[in-house]
């Protein structure tokens, strides 16, 4: 599975040697709102589940494929939004809520 800010979530059935760019890559890629220095792969394990950061920005400035994790089976890729996206998601909230107060007022002063 990938979860988040890619432009197709889902579930995905990939070969034995995929990696995360790869993954990333068959789900359309990050979006604009993507937090690329941490990507979560979230793997069971006998002990429970594991988690693996990913910095997938140092990756593109360093170039460095060791810092690419394999897929395995039964993963689950999770993206994470920006500050930039959390803030703009409280702020459309919040106006909504205001829109629903002001109707509240106007129909009570009616």
């Amino acid at each position: 599975y990938i979860w988040g800010q890619v432009q197709k979530p889902g579930l995905y059935v990939v070969p034995d040697d995929t990696d995360l760019l790869t993954l990333l890559s068959s789900a359309g890629g990050p979006t604009e709102d993507a937090k690329l220095t941490k990507i979560r792969i979230i793997r069971p394990t006998q002990d429970g589940e594991k988690v693996i950061w990913v910095n997938l920005k140092k990756y593109m400035e360093t170039g460095d494929q060791s810092l690419i994790p394999q897929i395995k089976p039964g993963d689950t890729v999770i993206v994470s939004g920006s500050i930039f996206y959390a803030f703009t998601r409280a702020a459309d909230f919040l106006s909504k809520v205001a829109s629903v107060i002001s109707v509240y007022i106007l129909i009570n002063s009616i």
